[in-house]
């Protein structure tokens, strides 16, 4: 319920009291409040002459708000004054259907002067003396009737087939969604019985089904009126109706009824231009009374869930303003909030029409549809935004990324590359003063923007391969965050750089971004007073085969013998003499160089195998060869902990087991979940990693640390009988997620504590 508060009752409104006055601003706020959603508001005044004189003074105001006077004819300034308390003759008058307005009893929810060819627009009610013990009003708007109302009864209701009065109307009058009501069960039942028409079956039914939803109880507002308040309402676009009170009540109020044009929306005008010569007049007082979108209304309901009526309003205003191209946005974005899909690319579409310069329309267009996997319409979307805009940041990854889902890796490499020339620095979020500033390194000598499913289903671009992902590990908020796109050694040829306290190397895979790594190395010496968290020349160690030649003699490691080898194509014969001269044994595994996933290993057991990969494997790349050890933790049953080292320090991430050699972390479900004592031995590990590993497997991690050098890595391994950790992988490409903790809750508070270590790491080194 709208309230706008008087001098007898002050409130705060807009950080100032405010009173109610007869000027114009307080006159168009009211307005405001009947044009819009529930369609009426409350004002407190008081009770005496003066407040009286001034109900009458605003009401007149509100009815002519936007019209000019002199086109008014006297028709539309008549006011329909009445005192309503208990009448015992009308109540007795069984020829007066207005009996019901004074007696002590209930009114269902209704319309005024319904009987009228035209109802009053403008009804206000001032409250003089009010019941303490009842006559409780109730409001329904029709846009809550609306949508509890099937389509078959909408459709019937909006027929001239009802008897109000002599003639015969719709209950709901006007094309479009934003139609009028008049409703008045009494009356309407009266003007039948004095005609003698009848109604068909379906109308009759369309009636009983609209008095079902007046009757819910959880339908529109109730409140009661205080003594001095007014209540005003746009007649046509809310029923008021009142709960029962004592026969002996001194309950009075004062009635007006008046014509006001400008509550009128764009439908109800085409519906009463066949009745009224004023159809100038009334488009103007139209136009005047909504001329802007009230966007702090809409934001409001939609905040507070009422999405809906945020909509109606939206597409209310659109019906009388359809080039407004910002409105068709807002409508957009709420479409899409209700899970409207359709009806939000519908309205985007429309802005882009209404303003086809605009390249931000084009750009929330592209998102949407790129999101729901429309990838063909998205492609032209963030086309024409990089028409109108080429230097437009995200939608050159966005184009970038759907041109690497088509497969044409060459056309989204250019555009990636065009991007990151254009943009070598791009602030993350709003930088503010009292935050410090984190510059973090990204590396695109092969890393691409490419589009993954995520776990709500939806479609996302994102940049993948040869980075570690601080969604989950840095609190963004507590920092200004500046992206750092590393692009043919760019950033050691800008001298005007954005000030900052800390780089943040968060390239992870130097077999994916050795240049760029070579190249922030160089940036780090040219700003060696700014601490770095994981220096680029130690990241540049960690590649497999330069981890196996320094990691796999240290006491207590296991590391497998590691081969880097370049498949030119042709004859797969040569990598076989390649293994062979190695000094391999098979089974062996096979994957691509800077291939952090599964999907390029592959386990082969023989020279046939081998031949058989690489007659298959793209040419002209980098492959590892890795001699595969079995080392299983008991009949058919697979183990790899992960293990996090940050700022110095280790935290244990996860302990897996799982029925098969290739284990990765989606995995879990193949057995843990349903074997408790799986989940167990996890549990074991997570609460004391130190104890769980033993004392020499502990010490053979702190030798790690100490040469691996990096302020954030991680080690997958798993731990052999006789205290030996044997090492999958060693390197920053580790991700930190909480994909499972649903499903394996005890994981969490560990999860949790990483996180806190790695905001920990970061704030020291900003201090």
């Amino acid at each position: 319920m709208n309230e706008i508060k008087g001098p007898q009752s002050k409130l705060h409104s807009g950080g100032k009291h405010r009173t109610v006055s007869k000027d114009a601003t307080e006159i168009g706020r009211i307005v405001q409040a009947l044009t819009y959603y529930p369609y009426y508001c409350v004002v407190h005044l008081g009770t005496s002459p003066q407040d009286q004189d001034l109900f009458l003074e605003l009401a007149k105001g509100v009815a002519e708000f936007g019209v000019s006077k002199d086109t008014l004819p006297p028709s539309q300034k008549k006011v329909s004054f009445t005192r309503v308390r208990i009448d015992k003759d009308q109540a007795n008058a069984e020829d007066s259907v207005t009996r019901y307005s004074r007696t002590h009893k209930a009114l269902s929810p209704h319309t005024d002067s319904s009987y009228m060819t035209e109802p009053h627009e403008l009804v206000a009610f001032h409250c003089l003396v009010a019941d303490t013990a009842g006559g409780e009003t109730s409001m329904v708007p029709l846009d809550d009737i609306m949508r509890n109302l099937d389509k078959d009864a909408f459709d019937a209701l909006r027929e001239p087939v009802f008897a109000f009065g002599d003639r015969h109307h719709a209950v709901l009058n006007g094309e479009g969604p934003s139609p009028s009501i008049r409703y008045y069960d009494a009356q309407l039942q009266r003007s039948i019985d004095e005609s003698g028409s009848s109604l068909s079956a379906r109308h009759r039914d369309a009636l009983s089904r609209l008095d079902m939803v007046l009757n819910s109880p959880d339908l529109g507002q109730r409140f009661s009126l205080a003594s001095g308040e007014v209540l005003f309402m746009n007649n046509t676009k809310v029923l008021h109706g009142r709960s029962g009170f004592s026969k002996d009540s001194e309950r009075l109020l004062h009635r007006v009824r008046l014509r006001a044009p400008g509550l009128k929306t764009s439908t109800q005008m085409t519906a009463a231009n066949e009745n009224d010569s004023q159809e100038a007049t009334t488009k103007d007082s139209s136009q005047t009374a909504s001329d802007t979108l009230d966007h702090k209304l809409v934001r409001s309901l939609a905040k507070s869930g009422r999405i809906d009526d945020a909509i109606l309003i939206c597409t209310n205003y659109l019906a009388g303003s359809p080039r407004d191209g910002e409105a068709h946005v807002v409508l957009a974005k709420l479409h899409e909030k209700a899970g409207r899909i359709d009806d939000a690319v519908a309205s985007f579409t429309r802005a882009c029409e209404v303003d086809p310069s605009n390249a931000f329309t084009f750009e929330l267009l592209g998102d949407l549809l790129l999101t729901n996997g429309r990838f063909d319409e998205a492609k032209s979307a963030y086309q024409k935004c990089l028409q109108l805009d080429p230097d437009n940041y995200y939608a050159g990854l966005s184009l970038s990324s759907i041109y690497r889902e088509d497969g044409d890796m060459k056309q989204a490499r250019a555009i990636l590359g065009d991007v990151v020339r254009k943009h070598p620095f791009e602030r993350w979020n709003k930088s503010r003063k009292d935050r410090q500033t984190i510059l973090r390194m990204r590396g695109f000598q092969s890393a691409t923007y490419g589009i993954i499913r995520d776990t709500k289903g939806e479609f996302v671009s994102l940049l993948q391969g040869g980075h570690f992902s601080i969604q989950h590990l840095l609190n963004h908020r507590d920092y200004n965050l500046l992206i750092a796109n590393i692009f043919e050694d760019n950033i050691n040829k800008i001298e005007n750089l954005p000030d900052f306290q800390l780089i943040l190397n968060t390239i992870s895979c130097a077999d994916r971004e050795p240049a760029s790594l070579l190249s922030l190395a160089r940036f780090v010496d040219r700003h060696s007073d700014r601490p770095v968290i994981n220096h680029p020349r130690q990241v540049y160690q960690t590649t497999r085969d330069r981890n196996y030649q320094r990691l796999a003699s240290v006491d207590g490691v296991i590391f497998p013998q590691t081969e880097r080898i370049r498949w030119e194509g042709g004859d797969a014969q040569t990598i076989v003499d390649q293994v062979s001269g190695f000094g391999f044994e098979y089974p062996l595994i096979v994957r691509a160089a800077g291939s952090q996933t599964g999907l390029s290993v592959k386990r082969v057991k023989s020279e046939d195998q081998l031949i058989k990969y690489f007659s298959k494997a793209s040419p002209d790349t980098d492959y590892y060869i890795i001699q595969y050890h079995d080392h299983p933790r008991g009949p058919g049953l697979y183990n790899k902990t992960r293990i996090f080292c940050i700022d110095g320090h280790y935290h244990p991430v996860a302990n897996l087991f799982v029925d098969d050699w290739a284990i990765h972390s989606g995995d879990r479900y193949a057995i843990m979940d349903k074997t408790p004592w799986t989940q167990e031995e996890e549990r074991a590990y997570l609460e004391d990693h130190v104890t769980y590993l033993g004392t020499r497997a502990y010490n053979t991690l702190l030798k790690l640390r100490d040469i691996v050098d990096l302020d954030f890595f991680g080690i997958d391994f798993t731990l052999l009988p006789d205290g030996n950790i044997f090492i999958f992988e060693l390197n920053p490409a580790m991700r930190h997620n909480y994909d499972h903790a649903d499903n394996f809750p005890y994981t969490r508070p560990h999860l949790d504590r990483i996180t806190q270590a790695f905001n920990d790491m970061v704030r020291k080194r900003v201090a």
